[in-house]
């Protein structure tokens, strides 16, 4: 098996290198110390199809690759080593693939093209204060009426809630549908952050400042039931798809920071 990059991924790891050496390094201090990623910095990164590179080409997205994906991450996070401009990206990256996999055409028409052109952010919301590493002991709920979902529960240590706040956009949530089936009764939502209910609060990190990470509550938020990916019972599935892809392009970042 022939393991080296073809010309178009070189090409392209080498366009991504010179926009993070030419506008991340030179503001990756500056990124920190004001805890956000300016405005441009971030419609610049859509403009170039960085944003939501796995965004298929069907919802306005470049229909970019993992492999372009994890180049894409090596070279930001070598830009701006603070991480901050490298997770907000890895998230929109890795979480637009689950979307586009599993969402219905509803929630993928509604979010994808948002996340591609840079205006919204989508990341992921599973951690809990009691479920972190083990997802079996989550206790946010999601309960199905008719056509609607309602959650209820609270995260910990979740990244982007204030810019998704701020600039639109949301998390996938990972609840409890039928408790008495384990990790096999659970449902990943798409929930709004401007959604009626949903509250966050910023924890203090040290570094990597430029992204929010905060403890979301859901109250009671009510969403469409077109916005539960796939099979409402098979959430934990498709989470832990997500996290296959989502692991290596931390460690993509890191690579680059390092």
């Amino acid at each position: 098996m022939d393991f080296r990059l073809s010309e178009e991924e070189q090409l392209f790891q080498r366009t991504v290198n010179e926009f993070a050496m030419r506008v991340l390094a030179p503001r990756a201090r500056e990124i920190d110390e004001k805890e956000e990623i300016p405005d441009d910095v971030l419609r610049e990164m859509g403009a170039m199809g960085l944003i939501g590179i796995t965004v298929p080409k069907a919802y306005k997205g470049p229909g970019g690759t993992v492999t372009q994906a994890v180049l894409a991450a090596i070279e930001v996070g070598r830009g701006d080593v603070s991480m901050a401009t490298a997770v907000y990206y890895l998230l929109c990256a890795g979480w637009s693939a689950v979307l586009a996999k599993y969402g219905t055409e509803e929630c993928k028409n509604k979010v994808l093209p948002r996340v591609a052109s840079g205006e919204w952010f989508l990341g992921i919301a599973t951690t809990e204060a009691g479920g972190g590493s083990d997802l079996s002991n989550i206790k946010t709920t999601a309960r199905v009426e008719g056509d609607r979902v309602f959650l209820r529960g609270e995260k910990m240590f979740i990244s982007g809630a204030l810019e998704a706040k701020k600039r639109g956009g949301g998390h996938l949530v990972l609840a409890k549908v039928d408790e008495s089936k384990g990790t096999r009764g659970m449902a990943f939502v798409y929930v709004p952050m401007d959604a009626k209910g949903v509250s966050a609060s910023k924890l203090q990190n040290l570094g990597r400042m430029g992204i929010s990470t905060c403890t979301v509550v859901y109250d009671d938020v009510e969403v469409p039931l077109s916005f539960v990916l796939g099979d409402r019972l098979k959430g934990f599935n498709y989470a832990m798809d997500g996290f296959s892809v989502a692991r290596i392009l931390v460690s993509a970042a890191c690579i680059g920071a390092s």
